[in-house]
């Protein structure tokens, strides 16, 4: 397994990577980040009540696909995962600056509750979706 992506954002560019276990199940989150803090809320959301966490993993397998988010089996799958999903975006300072974005919005309108769905969902507030023309073959 080469994680060249993954090796140049967290060894040159200061990113942060965090894997944890779903809340249900046997699946594991894998997410990239250049903020630690980031990951820590993101975390927290994913741990914390029920509606907030299904919302925040329903987006991420869907809307939110472009972010370095992968859900895996085990963290060698997951890195293996992160790795195919990021590469064509490791260059692309637009994404990176996009992912910094997201990550911050999601953490401000979470509510413990609806919150989330209702910034990405009723509002379709613009920062919670991918870039213009940026096309991952990954998640298309």
């Amino acid at each position: 397994m080469t994680l060249n992506t993954i090796d140049k954002l967290v060894s040159n560019e200061g990113w942060n990577i965090q894997s944890w276990r779903f809340r249900y199940g046997t699946e594991l989150w894998v997410i990239a980040s250049p903020l630690a803090e980031q990951l820590d809320q993101i975390r927290e959301i994913t741990e914390g009540a029920d509606i907030e966490a299904i919302e925040l993993a329903s987006y991420f397998n869907n809307e939110g696909s472009w972010l370095p988010v992968v859900s895996a089996k085990n963290i060698s799958e997951g890195l293996e995962m992160l790795e195919q999903k990021i590469k064509v975006f490791e260059n692309i300072e637009e994404w990176k600056q996009k992912v910094v974005g997201t990550f911050s919005r999601i953490i401000e309108v979470n509510d413990g509750g609806y919150g989330f769905s209702i910034a990405g969902n009723e509002k379709k507030e613009s920062i919670f979706f991918a870039p213009d023309g940026l096309n991952n073959p990954f998640f298309m």
